[in-house]
């Protein structure tokens, strides 16, 4: 029976075609970008690690990967007989960073989450929950931004704080798929018919896969078709400037808001921007604008979002803070029983 015979009486399954694996894996990613993923041997296996920009070329012609699961510890490797060599993470490739850190407990007591490495959570400035099942970031204004998710068999990580990352460190973020998919029956044939080969290469300017099948595999696949879908993608790195820290977010344009600072004649309210480099001081800038000293009330209800969070905020006579990353001076004290605060002072 020839290839094509065997092909119409046991039809090629869609699903070991795998084309909606690979379409997944091939989007970006938007609020999260999942970095390891385990499902079983009858599942897909995610990993990811950071590598240079200067052997993107060299990682995109390796079959295999830099960085395996359970990669990520420091460790010596034997060669030559009597050559010892530390790695630093325990990868194949030492130059490759992977993101997390997959440990086993042999079985033995409660299992051990995956751990994102411990320099990219200092550098991002991710703070855990309790049960380091959550993290977040701090940011400007106080509030926490949520970083990353975490559980026994997958870790999702903010897309931008991985971007932001490769920014700042100059490292492509190099995705790794192992997925595979299974049908009863043997459909190698219908494979091999449909594909022209028993192994088929997909190989893009970003990406390379390979997928192939399987028949009969002992145990869990037994008198079963399995594809393998097996390969990686390597997304550069954004320019520096795209890092969002210091020293390269110092020219990043700031969102100032208009505060209103009185009302015309009609009684139609007149606002401005409270961006310093817009108002008027005693040096003589901005003549004709508004000055820094300009006054804007607020109700009083305005601090009861600042006083419901003592842990947060603090309320004195005279200044609104948020532990050591900002404070105003503010009139909380004055016989109208508004509130006010300098224009200016809203816009530092």
């Amino acid at each position: 029976m020839s290839p094509q015979d065997h092909q119409d009486s046991v039809p090629f399954p869609e699903s070991l075609k795998q084309e909606s694996q690979l379409k997944s894996f091939l989007e970006d990613g938007t609020y999260w970008t999942e970095v390891y993923l385990y499902e079983g041997l009858a599942g897909r296996g995610l990993h990811a690690a950071f590598t240079p920009i200067a052997l993107r070329g060299e990682v995109l012609e390796r079959e295999i990967w830099e960085s395996a699961i359970g990669d990520g510890g420091p460790g010596f490797v034997v060669s030559g007989g009597d050559q010892i060599d530390y790695y630093r993470h325990g990868c194949r490739h030492d130059d490759a960073l992977p993101i997390v850190i997959k440990h086993s407990n042999y079985g033995i007591g409660q299992p051990v989450l995956p751990e994102i490495i411990e320099e990219f959570r200092h550098l991002m400035e991710l703070r855990p929950n309790l049960d380091h099942t959550e993290f977040y970031r701090l940011m400007p204004d106080g509030t926490l931004d949520p970083a990353a998710l975490v559980s026994e068999s997958s870790v999702r990580i903010r897309t931008k704080y991985l971007r932001q990352y490769q920014a700042a460190r100059q490292l492509d973020l190099v995705r790794y798929i192992d997925s595979r998919v299974w049908e009863i029956g043997n459909h190698t044939a219908g494979f091999t018919a449909t594909y022209g080969t028993d192994l088929r290469e997909i190989v893009g300017p970003d990406y390379r896969f390979r997928l192939w099948p399987y028949y009969g595999q002992p145990h869990l696949f037994r008198d079963a078709t399995v594809t393998l879908l097996m390969g990686k993608r390597v997304i550069p790195a954004p320019p520096r400037e795209k890092a969002g820290m210091w020293p390269w977010n110092e020219h990043e344009i700031e969102d100032y808001q208009d505060f209103s600072i009185g009302e015309d004649e009609l009684g139609t309210p007149i606002t401005h921007t409270c961006d310093p480099d817009c108002l008027a001081n005693h040096f003589g800038a901005n003549p004709g604008a508004p000055h820094y000293l300009t006054p804007v009330w607020f109700r009083p209800e305005v601090l009861q979002k600042y006083y419901a969070d003592s842990e947060k905020y603090e309320v004195t006579d005279g200044n609104l803070s948020c532990g050591a990353l900002w404070s105003v001076h503010i009139d909380n004290d004055n016989s109208d029983g508004f509130v006010m605060v300098w224009l200016g002072d809203l816009g530092v």
